[in-house]
């Protein structure tokens, strides 16, 4: 986990060892109160987009919705501690996983590092965005587990996979480079 969200879980430990000493709180309890401050936060959106608007009503302001925002994520932790869930790697993996699947570049690196967004180059250096999305899916999934996320080249088998499902001869990708 990186280090705010550790802080936050020791934090939010501690206060519920203040706050629910005998540990009366369900998980229930915790995802109840998750749709609780999600609501709290579209209200405030929604007022904010209806001062924009000029419509009349209630009125809200961008700190009401910062405040609404820190409590989401506070209450996503403590739930997340309740089944034992590591938010920083959960978030990375599934960061990585939507970039994957809809072929964009922009993955998380290892958990932990010092740079931790990084832009994958692999194909997308020698194919389009177009072409890439138009490989299959489980393709795709091979490509970034063999080179573990872009970080070691490809086998020549793979990138004869990849020139096949895209239909282009080896001379074109070679020229692409």
């Amino acid at each position: 986990m990186t280090d705010f969200l550790q802080q936050l879980r020791r934090a939010n430990q501690a206060r519920m060892l203040e706050w629910d000493p005998d540990g009366k709180l369900s998980s229930l309890f915790y995802a109840v109160e998750l749709a609780g401050e999600v609501g709290e936060a579209c209200n405030v959106v929604k007022k904010l987009e209806r001062e924009q608007a000029g419509i009349p009503g209630s009125r809200s302001t961008p700190v009401a919705l910062e405040e609404e925002l820190a409590d989401i994520v506070i209450v996503v932790d403590l739930l997340a501690e309740r089944y034992g869930i590591d938010l920083a790697t959960a978030i990375a993996q599934k960061f990585n996983t939507t970039s994957r699947n809809r072929g964009f570049r922009t993955m998380f690196s290892n958990v932990g590092s010092s740079d931790p967004l990084v832009s994958k180059e692999g194909w997308h250096s020698i194919v389009s965005k177009e072409g890439w999305l138009k490989l299959p899916l489980a393709l795709r999934e091979r490509y970034w587990q063999e080179t573990d996320y872009g970080k070691r080249p490809a086998s020549a088998e793979l990138i004869t996979a990849v020139k096949a499902a895209l239909g282009i001869a080896a001379t074109e990708l070679e020229n692409e480079k």
